[in-house]
């Protein structure tokens, strides 16, 4: 006897929700971690060499997630401080990679709802 896989309609649907989600997460978590760091750095306040070494090291486990902070950085010859060193997160690209829109206040909770047939 063979037996052949079935597939729910929504079962494709759903799969490719919660994958999305997953990766949702991993973004969240890396940014999460490199913004560990900035502040870190933030608050040693090494050497301008120094600050762009750690940056580098910093951006490599973040990925792409490095993507989503704007980062101002004192120019060369500058004394690293407070004021010529900053970053800030951009929000609105964060949510809008993350599948969050404008109109809703945040990212649906479960798969998208299949019509019973």
């Amino acid at each position: 006897m063979i037996v052949s896989p079935v597939t729910l309609a929504g079962d494709e649907q759903s799969r490719h929700f919660c994958h999305n989600q997953q990766q949702a997460a991993w973004r969240r978590t890396r940014l999460a971690r490199l913004l560990q760091r900035l502040r870190a750095m933030r608050r040693s306040l090494p050497s301008l060499v120094q600050l762009l070494m750690r940056l580098g090291a910093a951006k490599t486990p973040a990925g792409r997630a490095f993507h989503f902070v704007h980062l101002q950085v004192p120019k060369e010859g500058r004394e690293v401080t407070r004021e010529t060193f900053q970053f800030r997160v951009d929000k609105k690209k964060s949510r809008r990679r993350n599948g969050v829109t404008d109109t809703t206040c945040c990212a649906p909770t479960g798969p998208p709802e299949i019509p019973a047939s």
